[in-house]
């Protein structure tokens, strides 16, 4: 489950959304069409987390919420898929649900990142 993008479907009281989440050593991003995404996690299978909802475009958002909030989530991984419930931070009754599914893997290394530096740096042959 750590270090994985996943597509997300969401219903709260003002509706249905979607978008994209990538969770990554504790820490989680993403967004859709008008909101991003940043928050932290911990667990698995089951997983524990907030999420802080940040608006950059004009808009509903499926919590009725305006300008920035915070959403407490518990979920469940199993296999390529999680469902997930919660609320809005300090507003237990303001509930959501989510059905994520896995895209892929984040890479653990860039490929162009993986050149590996010589053995030793610390000597040198010149002027030996």
């Amino acid at each position: 489950m750590d270090e994985t993008f996943w597509t997300v479907e969401f219903k709260g009281i003002a509706g249905a959304s979607s978008g994209v989440l990538m969770f990554t050593k504790g820490r989680i991003f993403g967004g859709n069409c008008g909101n991003t995404f940043t928050g932290n996690y911990d667990g698995d299978p089951k997983v524990t987390g907030n999420i802080r909802v940040h608006p950059f475009a004009p808009g509903f958002n499926v919590m009725g919420m305006h300008g920035d909030f915070e959403l407490e989530f518990t979920g469940t991984v199993e296999e390529k898929t999680m469902t997930a419930t919660g609320n809005v931070t300090g507003h237990p009754r303001n509930k959501f649900t989510a059905k994520l599914k896995e895209v892929t893997e984040l890479p653990s290394v860039r490929p162009e990142w993986a050149a590996t530096a010589p053995d030793d740096l610390t000597t040198s042959s010149a002027g030996s």
